[in-house]
């Protein structure tokens, strides 16, 4: 990520740069939170410019999505597993299932000119047994093959300029039918504790709403918000969206 930024900060109109690390001994998350990262690790960073005035400039937020939607649908094309069961975990979350995390996203951006320049950066598990657990590790024992970091790296780019453009020229509602074949959360009930008061509360998870955030109904009186990734932590062992701890 310090890498990608300082090539932004130097050549502000050139992006694509794909910066490919083999470990890293500082990698972080979310919030700070730290990412472990051995041999066997994809970890990829790239700048991408958008345009304010574009579809994209306009809804952010959905950049994220549109790198996890990538990672998820290269491993399955790379493998020919059409019922593979890498999933999305809201808002950023490479699962296995529901049960193991197999990587994460992060993005920051500032404005430039007419164009918002975003610092993208993801890890993914692809064949480090530790310290968890990897993709190679879950394939079906009748699998022959096995993932190799170049091949999950050149597939996950091809597939973000292919969901880039859809979501330029089709809209969000044509990107978010691709995004809610992968994610996890349709109609799950959880509890939220709001930040305003602690107070928990019911709900149903109902989708995204137009600008990318968690969408959810109360079971209590019907109310129908939104909830922000920042801010909020999603436990989902229970069930539990609460506010991060500072």
């Amino acid at each position: 990520m310090n890498i990608s930024k300082s090539l932004g900060n130097a050549m502000p109109n050139v992006d694509g740069i794909l910066v490919v690390a083999e470990n890293q001994i500082n990698g972080i998350g979310r919030s700070g939170n730290q990412w472990l990262s051995p041999k066997g690790c994809a970890l990829l960073t790239f700048n991408y410019n958008i345009p304010l005035s574009s579809n994209l400039g306009s809804n952010l937020t959905f950049i994220q999505l549109i790198l996890a939607v990538s990672i998820c649908d290269a491993i399955k094309s790379l493998l020919n597993l059409p019922e593979f069961p890498i999933t999305i975990k809201w808002p950023n979350d490479i699962y296995f299932e529901r049960k193991y995390k197999l990587g994460g996203i992060m993005v920051t951006s500032s404005i430039f000119g007419e164009i918002l320049q975003c610092t993208i950066g993801a890890g993914l598990n692809v064949s480090n047994s530790k310290p968890t657990i990897c993709i190679n590790d879950l394939l079906p024992s009748d699998c022959e093959k096995k993932l190799s970091i170049e091949e999950v790296l050149a597939e996950t780019m091809n597939k973000f300029e292919f969901y880039i453009n859809m979501f330029e020229n089709n809209g969000k509602s044509a990107f978010l039918r691709y995004y809610y074949n992968f994610w996890l959360h349709s109609n799950e009930e959880v509890e939220i504790q709001h930040s305003s008061n602690n107070e928990k509360e019911m709900v149903i998870i109902k989708g995204l709403d137009e600008y990318g955030y968690l969408q959810v109904q109360s079971k209590n009186n019907g109310k129908v918000f939104s909830v922000h990734d920042d801010g909020n932590t999603f436990d989902m062992m229970k069930g539990l969206i609460r506010p991060k701890i500072r």
